[in-house]
């Protein structure tokens, strides 16, 4: 089993680079989340870590925070609505794969 799989209880792999390669996918729209919101606070920075489910037709499901060091709620809502979006290509095989993602937020200098 390669570095970047993923194995769930029942013995089930899924590549991890696939939900990766989606997120990468919708960047600039998690990004915008930030920008939108930097501009009402500059100092505007931190973590939000955010977990899910993807089911065996690739749908992204049960997508929620489980750590957010920036403080803003809405943030942590804009990102979660996001990923909720997403869809992994090829999608697990035997079952439904539970996976965790960190957002790191910075202004830039």
């Amino acid at each position: 089993m390669g570095a970047n799989q993923l194995t769930d209880p029942a013995g089930h792999s899924f590549d991890s680079r696939i939900v990766v390669n989606a997120i990468r996918r919708r960047l600039r729209d998690v990004q915008a989340c930030y920008e939108n919101l930097l501009r009402r606070d500059y100092q505007l920075s931190g973590l939000v870590r955010v977990q899910f489910e993807i089911l065996e037709d690739g749908s992204f499901s049960d997508v929620h925070s489980t750590e957010n060091t920036t403080d803003n709620s809405s943030l942590a809502a804009c990102v979660v609505d996001v990923v909720g979006t997403l869809h992994a290509e090829p999608a697990p095989v035997g079952g439904s794969v539970r996976f965790g993602y960190p957002f790191v937020f910075a202004p830039q200098s």
